[in-house]
């Protein structure tokens, strides 16, 4: 059932006439903003993107929702520090959370009187985050391009069989 909804959806961006080049731009860029590290902004930057880019602000958003929603929020910020965390400590031998602003001391402070956690950085959740956002969107805009491309010439050609058939 969803199988078929997707193919609805793409179906009518066949008939609309997009291109499989700006389906695949808003795509990828969905990805990475379901990777920003920039709580609450996600759809002011779709939006802003979408409309500097001239890029498909409806595909973004789907894409962002279904990767970044209530059910992964934990698992990709989680990834999003410790990839950042990485980069930080063991490419750049930078300690991040000496590096953070004074007021994260204070949310530092608060996580670990309530739950043990030890202090967490800033700085860390901002770099993975965006590496790993757009790591992943570059990862997956061809492969978005390639079945985008396959799709719509399959459509197209079934399009025209079945307007010669008639």
């Amino acid at each position: 059932m969803i199988k078929e909804k997707l193919l609805k959806i793409i179906k009518r961006f066949v008939v609309t006439g997009a291109s499989p080049k700006k389906l695949a731009a808003a795509a990828s860029v969905g990805v990475y903003l379901a990777f920003t590290p920039f709580l609450g902004l996600h759809l002011a930057i779709a939006l802003l993107i979408s409309w500097f880019f001239s890029l498909n602000a409806a595909l973004m958003i789907a894409v962002s929702c279904v990767i970044h929603n209530p059910w992964t929020v934990f698992p990709i910020y989680a990834t999003d520090y410790f990839c950042g965390d990485y980069v930080l400590n063991h490419w750049f031998g930078v300690d991040p959370v000496s590096c953070n602003p004074c007021w994260v001391g204070q949310c530092n402070a608060f996580l670990t009187a309530h739950t043990g956690l030890p202090s967490l950085s800033l700085w860390s959740f901002l770099i993975g985050g965006n590496i790993l956002g757009i790591g992943l969107s570059l990862l997956f805009y061809p492969l978005i391009k390639r079945f985008l491309t396959r799709s719509m010439n399959t459509w197209r050609r079934q399009k025209d069989e079945n307007n010669n058939a008639e």
